[in-house]
């Protein structure tokens, strides 16, 4: 509560010590509730509270404001009760005496007792920097890419077609400016008889004593061109083909790129090496229609005749059709290995399945090889057994892929 001043005809008034206290008083801050505020020092947090300190006022000027000195006794000589005045404080009371040392009052506004700075900040933890590049063996690892909108995957896939694209349009024009080289020593090269494939035929029947009846030798034929752009539009015909072939790898591995972010881990390391084997398969493709397709179905379709009254005369669109119609056709074919393992993988197809329905492949690929070859059988045969052959081999990568599959499955259950 606060404390009221004394009546005018008290005898305990006293003028000159009134002026001392409200000087001290508005020297010092006040209590909200009308007492005054004590003052901070540290040098009394830690000891017992003295008797002498008590009896000074709240900011060491002049007694508190009880009026009380330390006797006990007021400046006019009378006494009083240490308990009477709210303001005063009793220095034999333990309660008072620990109420004084365990409080820590505001500093006064004179500065006679200032607090300690509060602790500075703790420093920001410093990043661990990932070692990488030269400095370190480990590369620190992407964050985690947001999940991609149908317009944003259309776009990835415009830029893959695109970079795709310009690979095949180098190629092209590569093979365009080289026209002496690509025609003469290669679109031309299976009607003469020093081509790489009768050499090696002829050299293998006489090592067997086959006689001449199997060494092969090409048949005279004339190319003729009936149209004012036949020959530049054949150039860019072959220059496109040749552009296609020899930028299919670089094709499948930017259609790699696009398919592996939706791959999980375990599917990334099953198919690996992917481009590589279709890269492969794909130029054995190409190889066995140029190297061994078409030499055969020159040497049956150039002599065929149905009457000595019609003259043979091969338009130049007609022959490049052909030749790049077998090149690309064996091409795809000999991708059966890498169909095979798909469909396996998918749980579409196994090795039972490929096995039951051998007879109906058969079929299919005679009838394949009859679209894409010549029609006669010798040439149907050339491309049906390596086809057949690789789908033997696909019926092997079946049955391993069938049996990873149940170890899977094991290890799962």
């Amino acid at each position: 509560m606060a404390e009221h001043p004394p009546f005018e005809n008290d005898p305990r008034r006293d003028p000159a010590s009134e002026s001392r206290e409200d000087s001290s008083r508005s020297k010092s801050h006040e209590h909200p509730m009308g007492q005054p505020a004590r003052v901070f020092d540290p040098t009394r947090l830690n000891r017992p509270a003295d008797a002498g300190e008590n009896a000074l006022g709240a900011d060491g000027n002049g007694p508190q404001s009880g009026g009380g000195t330390q006797d006990g006794s007021t400046q006019d000589g009378s006494t009083q009760d240490s308990g009477a005045e709210p303001g005063g404080s009793d220095p034999s009371n333990p309660a008072e005496a620990g109420r004084t040392s365990d409080e820590a009052p505001t500093p006064s506004a004179s500065g006679a007792g200032t607090p300690p700075p509060p602790p500075p900040p703790p420093p920001p933890p410093k990043k661990r920097r990932l070692p990488f590049g030269r400095g370190g063996s480990k590369k620190p690892s992407p964050p985690p890419a947001a999940e991609m909108s149908f317009i944003d995957h259309l776009e990835e896939l415009r830029w893959h077609i695109i970079r795709a694209g310009l690979v095949v349009l180098v190629f092209m024009i590569a093979a365009f400016l080289c026209k002496r080289l690509v025609f003469d020593y290669l679109i031309f090269a299976p009607k003469h008889p020093d081509f790489l494939s009768y050499r090696a035929l002829c050299a293998a029947a006489e090592a067997l004593s086959l006689g001449a009846r199997f060494c092969l030798t090409p048949p005279e034929f004339e190319i003729a061109n009936l149209r004012m752009l036949g020959e530049f539009l054949a150039h860019l015909r072959v220059s496109f083909v040749l552009g296609l072939v020899l930028a299919f790898p670089y094709m499948l591995y930017e259609a790699w790129r696009f398919i592996r972010p939706g791959l999980y881990q375990k599917e990334i390391r099953t198919t690996r090496g992917i481009v590589a084997w279709c890269s492969l398969l794909f130029a054995a493709g190409v190889s066995f229609g140029y190297f061994i397709i078409i030499p055969f179905s020159i040497n049956f379709l150039v002599p065929y005749s149905i009457s000595e009254a019609v003259s043979d005369y091969i338009q130049l669109d007609d022959y490049i059709g052909f030749i790049t119609m077998i090149v690309l056709a064996a091409g795809v074919m000999f991708e059966l290995p890498v169909v095979i393992y798909f469909l396996a993988k998918l749980g579409i197809v196994g090795p039972e399945f490929l096995k039951a329905h051998r007879r109906h492949a058969v079929v299919l690929i005679l009838l394949a090889s009859a679209i894409i070859t010549p029609p006669d059988v010798t040439s149907q045969i050339l491309i049906g057994l390596p086809v057949m052959l690789l789908y033997e081999v696909g019926i092997v990568i079946a049955r391993r892929v069938s049996r990873q599959r149940e170890a899977e499955l094991r290890g799962r259950a």
